[in-house]
């Protein structure tokens, strides 16, 4: 423990009190003492469960009610006796020369420093406007089974099924990523957090030591005097960190919009920059060599190549369906149902526009509540607001630089306004590169890669958001073929198919 030791140490366990060879070898909880504990607590003799757990018990909530130790002991013990059980007087204290005194200090004494939980959300933090980027918990719907799955990846220990080092969650702007991030560290308390906004060089990765806390001030100085050696390799410095001073101090690592300098284009798809291709890897490889349970949590609008020899799993999302879309507007102020802020027709208009995208819903709970703009003006800055959205988070660019028949397959699939299995946009896109065509926009995000509930496998939906920008790409012709197509392959799929009668 290097010195560090807790206040109190209990070896809750039989014999653990107590000498042997009438006292010439000395008890285990005398011998923590000699190796430098404060107080140790251990039974002489074997005692059953419930009794120990009656003591337990009794003895931390004195201690909770900031009682001395000594007091607290007693207490117990007086419980036990009054419940007439033989073990009350087998608990032995052993103790250094420091003084017995409260451990906590009791409730409602003046001055007592009250407890300061940072939330999650507060790591997300705008840099320029140091405002919060993610929901608030009463506007964060739906996503249960998603931050479950999500979940279940980061507690999984390395080298079991499905485990994986990092986490990706991946989809267009604004369908919640750093939201759901922010709730997955709020699910996993045991682990630190370090998180990271935009570009990450090398000089901004080294802060890493800064945003968490060590055992000791010594260890913190260790940490980042090993970071800062560059004539070893990364990967090795990290390893030494996560066995050494992080050994047991599990972290969540994370890079929130990952895109923004972390990525650069290559190909028409994008791959990791030089920097970061130094930095990923080797924090990747750190963790399964040193068999942490720390992770890394990564939000991108894009996917990008997993790293030799690494572990990543890349969670797509997808839009608001309607129930969780109408649970979100339920929470809006100016937007839910039975809201005097604006007309119902207003309302209707805007919630329509933002087509289940839960940062244009609340883009446009702010503009219907603007008294300056009348009715006729306020359609017009709702569709205003909608075009700036598609051209800025959905990138029209980004859109028009990927081949036509890849355009195509979007426009087609768009004739399904559910998500749909592969199968089905293969039967929709009859193209010879229709698996390269469905690959590559998911990985840029343009068509959205879920998971069905009931298969657990992918499924696929273009945003509603993208719809207007995807529509004139085909004819009315092309339109009802892909209408066609998908309702033959659904059919298939969905309705369960009679075996034929034998013929005689």
């Amino acid at each position: 423990m290097d010195g560090q030791w807790p206040r109190l140490v209990f070896v809750s366990g039989c014999l653990t009190g107590g000498a042997s060879e009438r006292g010439t070898i000395p008890s285990m909880s005398e011998s923590l003492v000699r190796a430098g504990a404060t107080a140790v607590l251990g039974w002489a003799l074997p005692v059953g469960d419930a009794s120990a757990n009656v003591f337990a018990s009794h003895l931390y909530q004195e201690l909770a009610a900031g009682k001395p130790l000594d007091r607290s002991v007693v207490e117990a013990r007086r419980q036990l006796y009054a419940d007439r059980s033989r073990s009350w007087h087998l608990l032995r204290v052993y103790a250094d020369k420091s003084p017995l005194t409260p451990m906590v200090t009791p409730q409602y004494t003046r001055g007592r420093e009250r407890i300061r939980v940072r939330q999650a959300a507060e790591e997300f933090l705008d840099p320029q406007t140091q405002i919060s980027r993610v929901a608030s918990r009463a506007s964060f719907v739906g996503r249960r089974r998603v931050i479950q799955r999500c979940l279940r990846r980061l507690k999984q220990p390395l080298g079991s099924p499905g485990a994986a080092q990092a986490l990706v969650l991946q989809g267009l702007g604004g369908l919640g990523k750093s939201t759901l991030a922010s709730r997955l560290l709020e699910r996993m308390p045991t682990h630190q957090r370090a998180v990271w906004f935009g570009r990450v060089d090398l000089t901004k990765f080294a802060e890493l030591t800064s945003k968490l806390t060590f055992g000791t001030l010594d260890q913190q100085i260790e940490a980042t005097e090993m970071l800062a050696r560059d004539e070893a390799d990364l990967a090795v410095r990290l390893r030494y960190l996560l066995d050494g001073p992080l050994g047991q101090i599990p972290c969540l690592f994370v890079f929130d919009d990952f895109e923004e300098g972390n990525l650069e284009e290559r190909g028409g798809g994008y791959v990791l920059s030089a920097e970061m291709a130094q930095i990923l890897p080797a924090l990747l490889t750190a963790i399964r060599q040193s068999s942490s349970t720390s992770r890394v949590v990564i939000t991108s609008r894009y996917q990008f190549p997993v790293p030799a020899g690494t572990s990543i799993r890349f969670e797509p999302l997808e839009t608001l369906s309607d129930v969780e879309q109408a649970k979100k507007v339920a929470n809006l102020a100016n937007l839910r149902p039975g809201s005097v802020t604006a007309p119902a027709a207003i309302r209707d208009r805007a919630i329509e526009a933002a087509s289940g995208n839960p940062r244009l819903l609340d883009w446009l709970d702010k503009i219907v509540a603007d008294p300056a703009v009348d009715v006729e003006d306020l359609i017009t800055a709702i569709e205003n607001e909608v075009d700036r959205f598609r051209e800025t988070i959905f990138a029209r660019k980004l859109l028009d630089a990927q081949p036509a028949e890849l355009q195509k397959m979007l426009a087609k699939v768009n004739v399904v306004e559910l998500p749909v299995p592969a199968a089905t946009v293969y039967a929709i896109h009859d193209h010879p590169d229709a698996a390269s065509h469905l690959h590559r926009a998911a990985q840029l995000g343009l068509l959205e890669e879920g998971t069905d509930p009931e298969t657990s496998q992918p499924r696929y939906f273009v945003s509603n958001v993208l719809r207007p920008l995807i529509r004139p790409l085909i004819t009315d012709d092309e339109y009802r073929d892909a209408c066609a197509a998908a309702a033959r392959s659904l059919y298939t799929i969905w309705v369960p198919q009679k075996p034929a009668a034998d013929a005689g």
